[in-house]
């Protein structure tokens, strides 16, 4: 109980910087990840599972208005040193889980066969995001979009929000011209991918940014009318594949558009009204960690899951906990030092 006063004494001290409906929607994308990477969809007819593969363009993008949303924040005061902080928040993990995992293929490929991955395998890995653990290409453009951003931010005294904007609709452009096909055609995959991603972080990270400059109150208080119109945007983007599928060049456009409508009803859902701060802890424990999941649930399947549990969705549900514990466990040993944001 003692341990439990302490966790809510210092909720209290964040209560004001917390929103736990982008959290609890933190939670879903996180788990919805797992799913996609790690349950085999050829093998069910259930509409709701179809349904989540089928919206699964929107998930990523999504993870980038929420990083940039919170982000902004940090680089619209230019502070350097809480701009370094950020930067090591996501450059740990990035570099370190590689690493052990490289480390671990290394020692069990010798062990078994020749290496599977060699050196410069590692190193792709650190450019490109790619290579020894994929999904990690989300993090490496979320480091070149921040140091952007930041020295856009750091330069410039006027209309750097615009001047982001802008940015962001140049990769929008620069992405369905397929320009970078002629620029990039002699690279290796890894590269001419992380350049083709990167055009449409550029123009995701952008619509984060973008929310920043609509008073939160000001959304609050219009709160129904808000949420009413960003489902009704949804419901508009029930045909998103057949449309994307038939006019590319609207394709960000509308993944935009319905990432940004799903950012907005979980950021206006009414958790504020929520007097209890043991509900409010206990839903923060539960909506903890989804950085540290996305690390580890992809090599948590392959290596750690059972034939019987692989591909099925009570095999995502278990991966999640255990990448969970992981990272709850992580944090408790760890918590006092820099490697605690491997599991955060």
């Amino acid at each position: 109980m003692e341990i439990l006063k302490t966790d809510i004494k210092s909720l209290n001290n964040k209560r004001n910087q917390i929103n736990y409906g982008i959290q609890l929607l933190r939670m879903i994308l996180s788990y919805l990840i797992v799913q996609i990477h790690c349950y085999d969809f050829n093998q069910t007819k259930n509409k709701l599972l179809l349904f989540t593969r089928r919206a699964f363009d929107f998930y990523v993008p999504t993870f980038y208005i929420i990083s940039y949303y919170f982000s902004y924040n940090i680089l619209k005061m230019r502070n350097i040193y809480k701009i370094k902080q950020r930067l090591l928040r996501i450059i740990i993990p990035y570099l370190i889980w590689p690493t052990i995992f490289y480390i671990i293929q290394y020692i069990y490929y010798l062990l078994n066969k020749e290496p599977k991955y060699c050196v410069k395998d590692l190193y792709i890995q650190f450019l490109t995001g790619k290579r020894i653990i994929n999904a990690f290409w989300f993090l490496c453009h979320l480091i070149f979009s921040f140091i952007l951003f930041a020295i856009i931010l750091l330069l410039t005294n006027k209309n750097r929000l615009f001047l982001i904007q802008f940015i962001g609709l140049i990769g929008n452009l620069y992405y369905f011209t397929h320009y970078y096909n002629h620029l990039f055609s002699s690279c290796i995959y890894e590269v001419r991918s992380l350049i083709q991603d990167f055009s449409k972080v550029l123009f995701y990270s952008s619509i984060g940014i973008s929310f920043t400059s609509i008073s939160i109150n000001y959304l609050k208080n219009n709160r129904k009318k808000f949420i009413f119109f960003a489902l009704i945007n949804l419901l508009l983007l029930k045909n998103y594949n057949e449309i994307s599928g038939q006019f590319f060049y609207l394709k960000l456009f509308l993944v935009g558009f319905g990432s940004s409508s799903i950012f907005l009803i979980f950021l206006l859902l009414p958790f504020d009204s929520i007097k209890s701060e043991k509900i409010k802890l206990i839903f923060q424990k539960c909506t903890n960690y989804t950085g540290g999941i996305y690390y580890l649930h992809s090599k948590i399947s392959k290596y750690f899951l059972i034939k019987v549990f692989k591909k099925t969705v009570f095999g995502c549900v278990i991966n999640y906990i255990i990448c969970y514990l992981i990272c709850d466990l992580g944090i408790k040993y760890l918590g006092k030092t820099l490697l605690k944001h491997l599991f955060i």
